[in-house]
């Protein structure tokens, strides 16, 4: 009845040992597991930011290389449709913008043109004047539709001050994005997955 015993403890200690192995076993895959999802998001997130930030700063130095512009500056207040046709509608399709819109210093709209999206969204320089209140000069806002707008705002101002941007503007340059298919689409793909 010794033998018995000690055979039967041995077995189940052997058993106790395999079990406390394979829960450490699996509580170290599941830690593993755990871990990888947690950088995978992380990951996923910063490259949603980077695709965000790398947005932000073309959209800033498009508005402020376009906005210190000697013949803009000439151009704000007086109403040359020809002009403002070929030199700023040109944007839109450049740098695949949605809206451009000049204001002067009123707040009077000098010239709008937008992308059939915008025409959707009912984006309208009216719509955009709030635009002239915003402190910063990118920012966010939604459409009347319910789509995010990517907005940029510069003082007109001439070219030598583009550096140091003393001189009082005499007008305002505004020009947007909306994060369409394509932007969200963009993230998708850099994220590997459904946005």
């Amino acid at each position: 009845m010794k033998i018995r015993s000690k055979i039967f403890a041995l077995v189940l200690s052997y058993f106790i040992v395999l079990g406390v192995l394979f829960g450490l076993l699996y509580n170290n895959e599941t830690t593993k597991q755990k871990l990888f999802m947690s950088t995978l998001t992380t990951n996923k997130k910063d490259i949603v930011s980077s695709v965000i930030d790398n947005s932000e700063k073309n959209m800033i130095s498009i508005a402020r290389d376009n906005s210190a512009w000697d013949e803009l500056k000439y151009r704000v207040n007086r109403n040359d449709s020809v002009w403002f046709r070929y030199n700023i509608s040109s944007l839109l399709v450049t740098f695949k913008l949605d809206f451009v819109v000049i204001y002067n210093l009123k707040g009077g709209i000098t010239y709008f043109d937008c992308s059939k999206d915008a025409l959707f969204e009912n984006i309208s320089g009216l719509y955009l004047a709030n635009s002239l209140k915003a402190k910063d000069q990118l920012f966010y806002e939604l459409s009347p539709r319910g789509r995010i707008l990517q907005i940029t705002k510069y003082g007109i101002i001439s070219s030598s001050e583009i550096l140091d941007r003393r001189e009082k503007p005499s007008g305002y340059f505004i020009m947007g994005k909306i994060w369409d298919d394509e932007f969200i689409d963009e993230i998708s793909k850099a994220t590997n997955s459904h946005v």
